[in-house]
């Protein structure tokens, strides 16, 4: 899921120096995970999985599309895993239920407007296959199924339905199993009034005209299982144009008289499947991609399985293409239908598994797309958020792999983001690994879990055993823990022992909880006489040093050009390395951070001013200053 661009702006608004330097100092009283008063645990454990659910039904009538009003008849079925089992609980919010049934007949049942308790008597065995026929029905739910109703300030503008299951609001529309632990195949059969177009998961079974042509009838088949907040229903009037090039179906829905903008905004939706099928090894796992931008939708984009939504305004005319591009948005969603929707996190404490990787996978996109400086700009992004607003400390805040959180989707907002630092992870394993066998273990992790529910531990076993390296510390320092390293650099010339003198230090608060991190960072060295040579230095306490014997004083030293690290680094070394650095830095990663340091630092002696920078490097220059340049891949996500 892409969090909304405003949403966006809040949280970039809200990365102030000043406030996020008071943020993450807390007393023991603001500890999350525990209530002093009551002795409780805060934290959250995925439900009981007393059976495994095989197959929903739904069958769905709309009468009249202004309404918000559905009538529903569910058909679940399941296997009792361990037994006996006398109850059976499925969450069931605020709908209408008037009977539940099986092939005995009638059942008894309980609903208080959260739950469904169906009983059995007597109570079903270990192994029993039980199919329950559920009556009931949907009258405008605060969540889950939002109704768009025709409307005088939007004159022409048919009414329209869009669902929105993530995290757990789809059992507001139909009784389930509403956590991410469990698979299941499902169909709708959606009768709504003539003219309306259905989209569902999956494949058309079937489209017909019913009822003397007042109503049509469509029959969606989602055949291989997915979890139940990736279920959707969208019904209203569209345009739709069908992108796809390889025999896959890939149609985009967008309001009445917009088709002609499709392929401007949507065009390249096929390279990117080729893309990430080579990269990954693996098929675009289902039946066809449709993306549906609909009214009024509260975030960026939705995955739902085989059918992406989108908001209202992911559709862009020729003249906003001229300044802008949804590829970032559309790559991320497409990202999903693997990391989320055939492989999906067990619990929302593992939702980077999903968000961080349909991030680093944008990153990819824009790597293919624009080369090493694209991949380097998304990732600058992503370091940039997490720096800015990642100073937690244990144990007052929770680390981005926590069950610690009031309600799920808390889980996608923390400072210690699944976005962001997910998909700074990721690039870190790929500076560590190498290419070959980065590509390696997501392709061996796609082959392993795929069309499972996955843990973080699932993950890191995967890249272990493909790598031969031990990652215990890796993914506890990154995944576990709050807060990210701070370190001061300096970088002084010995001249009398003709060394360069590198010492570094963590700032950041170090104590048992928050040990120091243990990383290795590497130092491009170059010198006047055009040598040039990489030197890493490793730590894992406060403090570190290395005298590095050279001839002559360097003309250039970048620290961790290629982001190996993601710190918050402070490099005091003389202006004129600076200047060196914007000019010829590896990267442009090295060049940004010359850049910022020559805006921000004040030197020693004379000012360096922009007559010293040479005209080649104003690029590199005005990527720090606009965000649409350093963050662009990295703007669709919750930056």
């Amino acid at each position: 899921m892409t969090i909304a661009r405003s949403a966006i702006l809040s949280c970039v608004a809200s990365l102030a120096v000043g406030a996020s330097a008071r943020a993450w100092v807390q007393s023991a009283v603001d500890r999350v995970d525990f209530d002093a008063a009551s002795g409780r645990s805060l934290r959250h454990f995925p439900p009981d999985r007393v059976v495994d659910f095989e197959h929903m039904k739904l069958e769905l009538r709309i009468d009249d599309m202004n309404v918000p009003r559905m009538e529903c008849r569910q058909t679940l079925s399941f296997e009792v895993i361990a037994g006996p089992l006398d109850t059976l609980s499925l969450d069931a919010r605020l709908m209408d239920i008037t009977s539940v049934a099986w092939s005995h007949g009638a059942l008894e049942y309980t609903a208080d407007g959260r739950t469904l308790e169906v009983a059995f008597d007597p109570p079903l065995a270990r192994g029993e296959r039980v199919e329950i026929v559920t009556d009931y029905t949907v009258i405008r739910p605060p969540e889950g199924l939002y109704w768009t109703p025709e409307s005088d300030a939007w004159p022409g503008r048919a009414a329209q339905i869009h669902s929105q299951g993530e995290a757990e609001t789809n059992s507001y529309w139909f009784p389930c199993h509403d956590f991410p632990n469990d698979r299941l195949s499902t169909e709708i059969v959606a009768t709504v009034p003539a003219e309306y177009i259905v989209s569902s998961n999956g494949r058309l079974v079937s489209h017909e005209t019913v009822e003397d042509g007042a109503y049509e009838t469509y029959h969606w088949l989602q055949s291989k299982p997915h979890v139940n907040y990736l279920v959707t229903l969208v019904v209203g009037k569209f345009d739709i144009v069908d992108v796809g090039t390889d025999g896959l179906s890939l149609p985009v829905y967008v309001p009445v008289g917009r088709g002609s903008d499709v392929a401007g905004t949507y065009g390249r939706t096929q390279d990117m499947i080729d893309f990430f099928q080579d990269l990954l090894d693996e098929p675009y796992p289902w039946d066809r991609y449709a993306q549906l931008v609909v009214w009024n939708f509260n975030f960026g984009g939705m995955e739902n399985t085989s059918a992406t939504t989108m908001h209202d305004t992911a559709i862009l005319s020729h003249d906003a293409r001229t300044d802008y591009d949804m590829e970032g948005l559309i790559a991320h969603e497409l990202a999903h239908q693997w990391f989320g929707d055939f492989i999906t996190c067990k619990s929302w404490e593992h939702i980077w598994l999903n968000e961080g990787f349909a991030t680093y996978l944008t990153a990819l996109w824009f790597e293919h797309r624009d080369g090493p400086a694209g991949y380097q700009a998304a990732i600058r992004g992503n370091f940039d958020a997490e720096i800015g607003r990642d100073r937690g400390v244990a144990p007052f805040q929770p680390g981005m792999v926590s069950n610690v959180y009031d309600a799920p989707m808390d889980a996608f907002f923390k400072a210690a983001n699944p976005y962001s630092k997910g998909a700074a992870i990721l690039h870190m394993l790929r500076r560590r690994l190498g290419d070959e066998v980065f590509f390696n273990c997501l392709a061996a992790y796609v082959d392993q879990y795929q069309l499972q529910t996955v843990e973080t531990s699932d993950f890191r076993k995967v890249v272990q055993e493909v790598s031969g390296e031990s990652l215990e510390r890796f993914f506890t320092q990154w995944c576990s823990r709050p807060g990210l390293p701070r370190v001061e650099v300096d970088l002084d010339w010995d001249e009398s022992a003709r060394e360069l003198v590198v010492t570094l230090e963590q700032t950041q608060q170090i104590d048992g909880y928050n040990p120091a991190y243990a990383f290795t960072v590497p130092l491009r060295i170059e010198q006047s006489d055009g040598r040039a040579g990489l030197v890493e230095v490793s730590m894992d306490a406060r403090h570190a040093s290395i005298r590095i014997p050279l001839d002559t004083e360097p003309d250039l030293v970048a620290v961790d050009p290629e982001m190996n690290v993601l710190a918050e680094w402070t490099v005091n070394q003389p202006a004129d390395r600076w200047i060196a650095q914007l000019d010829r830095g590896p990267t442009l990663a090295a060049r940004i951070q010359a850049a910022r340091a020559l805006a921000t630092r004040v030197f020693v002696g004379t000012q360096p001013t922009l007559t010293q920078v040479p005209p080649k490097s104003f690029r590199s220059t005005m990527a720090v200053f606009n965000p649409s340049l350093t963050n662009r891949a990295a703007s669709d996500g919750p930056d």
